[in-house]
């Protein structure tokens, strides 16, 4: 009988051993997630408010540390060969159009890990990371002003000899117009840089001509003339077409070094900079530690297309990208590789226009492409546009900027309908990122 009770307590012993291990784990769990809620709920909060309300309550100016070295880069000038220090104001609009240059994200993050960098780090920090190796070449800047005056002469009218003279069609009648034109060229030249090195590598400038245009018209008469002056002027200038980049961390390496970066503060350093990358895409230049970095998901982004564009959005009516041009799964074959296009999702039968005047130069069926069509383009470029439902062009016809060509769909190697659009550059084998071609001029 004594060895049953023992038994028993042995067991009762053993549940209730198993019971206290069952809820500590799960009390341990909890902790642990609670612990990991409230990091990743204040890291969030953390970034929102430097994203939304900067630095203005910060005893460190990230924005203005991180925008010094333009005030102290030397560059060479190409014209005298003399050395210069700072950038204008225009040169700093070419960047912030790249988005390149402001690193104040990046110092923000380093400021996050576990032993925070004061206002002195901060500033050792930003002499490893700030831009270097800038180069400057001058382009020329062409404007042409045409200016025709129309001049119509006002004969007086003829004296007054009888009443009957009032119906004499001579009097008062004008002449003929004499029509004059002047035309003027100037050119000047404009500095724009052509490359710099930042932290993650050497980007280097691709600029291609724009041409904008405008039309002045004034009048005056007085009692023996009338004249009308239209003045029209275009200027041709280089516009930002894209920007090509070497990947290189040598410069974030040594920054990392110079705070001493331990495995764990390292570790950190990479958590808080995705949050950062989660909670807003442009927190950070892409491409950091991993070429996989720069692959954010951005499924159904809505793209904001100016209306002065080098080339028209090829589907008027919705101004969406499923997927950008660049390294991706293929979702076909799953394969990774290089998406030379870019995606825009639409209902089949919805109308593509042509992104600018040309000639077309291919408009058939392919098992890959589908029904798909190509434009050369005056300027040399060629854009095409594929896995159309409807093609209303034929080659060697000739098309004009939002002329309708053709509709989308889903023929060819294609999950779903959309129109998949690419850009060649002139005598380029394979296509460039389209996405510059869809920002606005300069007026």
């Amino acid at each position: 009988m004594k060895g049953i009770i023992n038994r028993w307590i042995s067991r009762i012993t053993l549940l209730v051993g198993l019971k206290v291990v069952l809820i500590m784990g799960i009390a341990l769990l909890l902790i642990v997630l609670i612990s990991s809620a409230f990091s990743i709920i204040s890291g969030k909060a953390a970034i929102s408010q430097f994203l939304n309300k900067g630095d203005q309550d910060e005893d460190i100016q990230y924005d203005l540390i991180s925008e010094s070295w333009m005030d102290k880069v030397s560059w060479t000038d190409p014209a005298s060969g003399q050395r210069q220090t700072g950038l204008n104001s225009e040169m700093r609009q070419q960047l912030k159009e790249a988005e390149i240059g402001d690193y104040k994200g990046l110092l923000w993050v380093f400021g996050q890990v576990e032993d925070p960098c004061e206002l002195e780090c901060v500033g050792k920090l930003a002499e490893v990371l700030e831009p270097k190796e800038v180069k400057i070449e001058y382009f020329d800047v062409v404007t042409e002003t045409t200016t025709v005056t129309t001049t119509t002469k006002i004969k007086p009218p003829a004296p007054s000899t009888s009443p009957t003279n009032t119906n004499d069609k001579e009097s008062g009648s004008d002449t003929k117009p004499t029509v004059t034109s002047e035309s003027s060229t100037t050119t000047t030249k404009k500095a724009f840089i052509t490359s710099l090195v930042t932290y993650n590598g050497l980007h280097s400038f691709k600029y291609m001509n724009k041409k904008t245009t405008s039309t002045s018209t004034s009048s005056s008469q007085t009692e023996s003339e009338q004249k009308e002056v239209v003045t029209t002027t275009v200027t041709t200038t280089p516009m930002l077409l894209s920007v090509e980049r070497e990947i290189d961390y040598a410069m974030l390496y040594e920054a990392m070094k110079e705070v001493r970066m331990d495995e764990e503060d390292e570790n950190e350093f990479r958590f808080v900079l995705n949050q950062a990358l989660a909670y807003d895409p442009n927190f950070y230049d892409d491409g950091l530690f991993e070429e996989g970095q720069s692959e954010v998901d951005r499924s159904g982004q809505i793209i904001d297309v100016p209306a002065d564009t080098l080339l028209a959005w090829p589907v008027p009516s919705l101004k969406k990208i499923s997927s950008h041009f660049g390294m991706r799964v293929h979702p076909i074959t799953g394969e990774r590789r290089l998406h030379s296009g870019m995606d825009i999702p639409a209902p089949k039968g919805t109308d593509v226009i042509a992104a600018d005047e040309g000639v077309v130069i291919r408009a058939n069926y392919n098992s890959i492409s589908g029904n798909n069509i190509k434009i050369q383009h005056p300027s040399g470029y060629i854009t095409w546009y594929m896995h159309l439902s409807k093609t209303y062009v034929k080659e060697d016809d000739s098309v004009k900027r939002g002329e309708v060509i053709g509709a989308v769909g889903s023929t060819g190697r294609s999950t779903g309908p959309h129109l998949h659009f690419e850009v060649f550059e002139p005598g380029a084998a394979n296509s460039t990122n389209p996405i510059p071609f869809f920002k606005g001029g300069e007026e």
